[in-house]
């Protein structure tokens, strides 16, 4: 009898063990899978806050450890919280997915960059509200939100459901972050080093004491959407001796209007479509006053002559002031470089002086000072060319100096383009050693 009832606990210690063993195996198999979507509970944070999160995990109420991971230096750090297989809203593109709660990570000691968790998940830490920075480069997290059709649509038909885009789309939506964030970010580890770097999305913008105390702004890829608190801030920054340096396609062409509380990037408000683009004729308000430049008003003509089209040179970008500290790396006799970019933006024009170069129309641009430092001929859809600018201006006397850089791809291209590279390091020191902010350092 006494040696049934050992043989029969012997069976239940091995069974246990067995079961151990196969929950030991099944959790290690289980962290190594990759969560499948989710989001946080807003884009940016600061580094005392906790981060909130909603996470699709693939099995459902499990502990998991999740990685928080800076995708420039790569520095890393773990912490656990519960895998939920997650079920989706409908209309989830406008209602938010509505997953519930994984769990929250206190975030301490993390300098200002951009993050992602598990790969999947982008977020951004930002300075302290008070810390005086040289350089904050802007995340453009509405542009995600907005070409994002997680949920079902974007704000564009080509890829929504039935091909109708939306007008109001959720932040609580899950969204990726492209190559144009891991190689600036890249690029400022490696290269802005001696400056004071960090961090915002554009919604921070909101929030004119988030970028009251940096020198400057750093505006990269495409950033197309603005609200007109955010315009404002923008302009109320340059005025105020903040400079600002653009290389994008679309900066601010479109409006979008912002519900926070309800966390919705909105194109109608209470379902009357409003003006979606800043140089809509009935607002006044055209971007090339805050930019100098404009993808829709800018260097975009119809008609050539012959001889501008058998002339033009794959890449090849005319420098017209060859003694701008943008281009202090190049010989001074060197006028034309080789660069891989399309310059799409330029200042509005009058049209074409004698030599086929563009006359600037200084009565719509209205800046106190203007140039074009380099300008590039780029054919457009096949039939059209453009002429797209490297260019300098400043509103007024005392406000701020802005360079746009006539496109998105200086960043894309930075780190195989060594050109690309040093005109931007270029661009950076020389708007750092312009700041009219030197002083409150």
């Amino acid at each position: 009898m006494t040696d049934t009832k050992n043989a029969k606990l012997k069976l239940i210690k091995l069974g246990l063990i067995f079961s151990l063993i196969i929950y030991v195996f099944s959790t290690l198999e289980f962290s190594s899978v990759p969560i499948i979507d989710g989001y946080a509970n807003k884009p940016s944070f600061f580094s005392n806050e906790n981060c909130t999160l909603f996470i699709n995990d693939v099995v459902n109420n499990h502990q998991r450890t999740i990685e928080l991971k800076n995708i420039a230096t790569h520095h890393s750090q773990s912490f656990t919280i519960l895998g939920i297989r997650q079920d989706t809203l409908k209309k989830a593109w406008k209602n938010g997915f509505g997953y519930k709660m994984s769990g929250s990570i206190y975030l301490s000691g993390q300098e200002s960059g951009i993050y992602q968790i598990d790969n999947k998940i982008p977020i951004i830490i930002k300075p302290p509200i008070n810390e005086q920075t040289d350089l904050l480069i802007v995340v453009p997290y509405l542009n995600y939100q907005a070409h994002s059709n997680a949920g079902g649509k974007s704000f564009f038909a080509h890829n929504s459901l039935k091909s109708e885009a939306a007008v109001q789309l959720s932040f609580n939506r899950p969204i990726v972050i492209t190559d144009y964030e891991f190689t600036i970010a890249q690029f400022a580890n490696q290269y802005l080093k001696k400056y004071k770097v960090g961090y915002i999305s554009d919604l921070d913008i909101l929030f004119y004491k988030q970028i009251e105390k940096t020198k400057m702004l750093l505006f990269y890829g495409n950033m197309s959407f603005i609200s007109p608190q955010m315009r404002k801030n923008i302009d109320l920054f340059i005025a105020s001796g903040g400079n600002i340096l653009f290389t994008n396609n679309h900066f601010m062409n479109n409006i979008v209007r912002l519900d926070l509380k309800r966390k919705q990037i909105l194109f109608a408000k209470n379902n009357q479509k409003l003006p979606n683009q800043w140089n809509d004729s009935t607002l006044k308000q055209p971007n090339y006053q805050t930019v100098g430049a404009s993808y829709e008003i800018g260097f975009l003509v119809d008609s050539f002559p012959l001889l501008i089209r058998k002339n033009i040179k794959d890449n090849e970008l005319t420098i017209r002031d060859t003694l701008h500290p943008i281009f202090k790396d190049l010989p001074n006799s060197q006028k034309n470089i080789s660069i891989s970019c399309t310059l799409w933006n330029g200042p509005p024009l009058l049209g074409l002086n004698e030599s086929a170069l563009p006359i600037i129309d200084s009565t719509k641009l209205a800046m106190y000072y203007y140039k074009v430092l380099a300008y590039k001929w780029s054919e457009y859809n096949g039939y059209k060319l453009t002429i797209g600018s490297i260019s300098e201006f400043q509103k007024k006397q005392d406000s701020g100096i802005c360079i746009n850089m006539g496109c998105g791809c200086w960043i894309d291209s930075l780190s195989n383009n060594k050109i690309h590279a040093e005109l931007l390091q270029n661009a950076i020191q020389y708007l750092q050693e312009k700041s009219m902010r030197k002083k409150i350092y």
